[in-house]
């Protein structure tokens, strides 16, 4: 982070423009509660059958969902909305990422069954 204060000083002191430098904390990291977890890994079983239903190996995620979750048990999950076979996809959070919406139903699904099962 003091590089990153040195380089932007010295970029507008070259532009003849002073830089208001702050650094600030990110996002915590997002921890799933695992009954929540659970509740959404049935559902998602529901939805689209055992055999379409994986946990993904451990992720450093880091997203605004972190902050819910600090406050209320939760789950993020991750719905596969790129489809290799079809074509190179670049990452979420960028400029040209296109979603497979034929993943939008099954995600809706998922979190509507989660749902139902938490109202019970």
């Amino acid at each position: 982070m003091r590089r990153v204060e040195e380089v932007s000083r010295a970029v507008a002191g070259g532009l003849r423009a002073q830089v208001d430098f702050a650094m600030v904390a990110g996002c915590p990291p997002v921890v799933n509660d695992p009954d929540s977890a659970e509740t959404v890994r049935r559902a998602a079983v529901e939805a689209v059958g055992e055999a379409n239903v994986e946990f993904a190996r451990p992720l450093t995620v880091g997203d605004d969902m972190a902050c819910f979750l600090e406050r209320v048990p939760g789950c993020y999950f991750l719905v596969g909305a790129g489809d290799p076979a079809r074509t190179a996809r670049p990452p979420h959070h960028h400029a040209e990422f296109d979603i497979d919406e034929r993943a939008l139903p099954v995600g809706l699904s998922t979190a509507t069954r989660a749902l139902l099962a938490w109202l019970r």
